[in-house]
């Protein structure tokens, strides 16, 4: 596949206009020489830290490359896997409760709504199918993280990612969690919420958002995939404003 053959020889491919925000954002990706040299000695020269050539040039010498991948079907990355054997390829399959989703991007006409779950459960649904051959062909090369676990534990949850990826947690990254942690904390407590708070409370507060009725119709549509991701279904109202039952299993 040409997205394979890409990786493969670094042709990297983007506007420039989004590599510009990128490289203004503060959460630039973590790689600290490119960042140093980008931010700290050349930052007025940005033109030459936008060069695609810079960045292909820097891809051929990384051990690694981390790609972010949204709203890709999860059966595309096995076909990668399945047509570029010579690729060293580990996936990372990163998921969320459904009702955390969408709560996210609630609508109002109840229609609308229930017609993004059943379209957002049944991608999901498939997803897993994907996820299972995965399991069984390319055990070292697969891992599933639940949103919630790496909100909850983030140092933990990154220690067992890198160790499927076959790397070290070195101290730049515990550093750089840690960071990301702290500024999270700080946004959190601006928010009313305090930091102690923050692993606990904060992915899950689409419970706050979701009447019982409106939590039982996403359930009803996506009863298979909450189980199999291992989250809880509740079964009457008192039970769903009870905040001492977890919803992970």
């Amino acid at each position: 596949m040409i997205i394979g053959k890409a990786i493969n020889k670094c042709k990297i491919i983007f506007n420039l206009r989004s590599l510009k925000m990128m490289l203004q954002s503060d959460q630039v990706m973590m790689d600290f020489s490119f960042m140093d040299f980008c931010f700290q000695s050349h930052r007025k020269q940005f033109p030459l830290c936008a060069e695609k050539e810079l960045h292909s040039f820097i891809c051929k010498r990384s051990k690694n490359h981390l790609l972010k991948v949204v709203t890709l079907k999860l059966s595309v990355a096995l076909d990668i896997m399945k047509n570029n054997p010579n690729l060293d390829i580990r996936i990372v399959h990163l998921v969320r409760d459904p009702r955390g989703i969408l709560a996210s991007s609630k609508v109002i006409v109840l229609e609308d709504f229930l017609h993004k779950a059943e379209f957002f459960c049944s991608r999901t649904r498939s997803d897993l199918e994907t996820a299972d051959i995965l399991r069984t062909h390319y055990p070292d090369k697969y891992i599933l993280v639940r949103y919630e676990d790496l909100a909850m534990h983030p140092l933990t949850l990154t220690r067992k990612i890198l160790k499927k990826l076959g790397e070290q947690t070195s101290i730049k990254t515990v550093t750089h969690v840690q960071r990301i942690t702290k500024t999270m904390a700080v946004k959190s407590n601006e928010e009313n919420f305090a930091t102690s708070k923050l692993s606990t409370s904060r992915p899950f507060q689409w419970r706050k958002k979701f009447g019982f009725s409106e939590v039982l119709e996403i359930q009803k549509t996506c009863g298979d995939v909450l189980t199999r991701l291992q989250y809880r279904i509740f079964n009457d109202e008192e039970q769903y404003k009870n905040a001492s039952y977890n919803i992970l299993l």
